[in-house]
């Protein structure tokens, strides 16, 4: 099964949706529209759906996860990632949209869970500052093919980057949705070395939601993987390998929904986000 099959067939008033072969029941008084995966508009509907909002909104995001390092020919663990991603949603014309998001990333010992500021290199034995991305408002611009925005200019350097949303998969009333963004900056000194990374995403949520038109925001999950050249901060030298996560998460619509461990280091580092979520959005 792939995207350009027709994986559902949606009428309004239906009984139930059918998909390939299996039958997921909708529930009464719901009027469901026909969504074909294979159609370059709806995917981008799932897609909106799964990962923001259907319309304008505000909703957030938390991912826990770990962090490896891959050293040939071994996986070493780093430490335990906790993120929240607050956004809104606003839309610009038919077919495109902005959403404004703001990200919260802490870096816990895998053992105690405390908050690291530094970080023992096992790889290297040194000790190196962790060094936290600004936490601050971005703007990015979506449409039918995914992402609008063209990558940062690095200079002396070409870079390229695709994020195109899809295929979608859909079995009863489940559906999942890869959405993957790849980017690559290649300097034109040969002597630099490339930088690479890779964000797997696959987002998971109700077909039914999907395909009714009143439901805007939408309950979701994803699993997420990346894969990266070690950051400079690591200290990590020229040595062969890379970087990579693996995380699991899901969208909720209010910070008591966000997990609690979350909450209790943001009360600590970033007590005004916490109490003015929307307003930090603003900047």
């Amino acid at each position: 099964m792939n995207r350009r099959e027709t994986l559902a067939m949606i009428g309004a008033g239906m009984a139930g949706v059918s998909t390939a072969g299996t039958t997921a029941r909708s529930r009464p008084g719901r009027t469901l529209r026909t969504v074909d995966t294979a159609n370059p508009r709806d995917l981008a509907m799932i897609y909106r759906k799964l990962a923001w909002i259907d319309g304008e909104g505000f909703g957030l995001w938390w991912l826990k996860g770990r962090r490896y390092a891959a050293v040939p020919p071994t996986y070493i663990p780093f430490w335990d990632m906790l993120i929240g991603v607050l956004f809104t949603v606003r839309d610009l014309d038919a077919d495109t949209y902005a959403v404004t998001s703001l990200t919260t990333t802490f870096y816990t010992d895998i053992q105690s869970g405390a908050l690291l500021e530094t970080f023992h290199n096992p790889v290297t034995g040194r000790d190196v500052k962790v060094n936290y991305q600004p936490v601050r408002p971005t703007e990015h611009r979506y449409g039918l093919q995914g992402g609008l925005d063209e990558p940062p200019a690095i200079p002396e350097t070409s870079t390229i980057r695709t994020s195109a949303p899809g295929p979608a998969f859909v079995e009863g009333d489940d559906v999942w949705l890869r959405a993957d963004v790849s980017a690559r900056a290649v300097p034109t000194d040969p002597t630099r070395p490339a930088f690479q990374v890779e964000d797997l995403t696959t987002y998971f949520g109700s077909f039914q939601d999907i395909a009714d038109p009143a439901a805007r925001s939408i309950a979701a999950a994803q699993v997420f993987t990346d894969l990266l050249n070690y950051p400079a901060w690591l200290e990590m030298g020229d040595r062969n390998g890379h970087y990579f996560s693996r995380c699991f998460g899901r969208k909720v619509f209010g910070i008591d929904s966000m997990p609690q461990d979350w909450q209790r280091l943001m009360s600590e580092n970033h007590p005004e986000i916490l109490k003015d979520p929307r307003g930090a959005l603003h900047g």
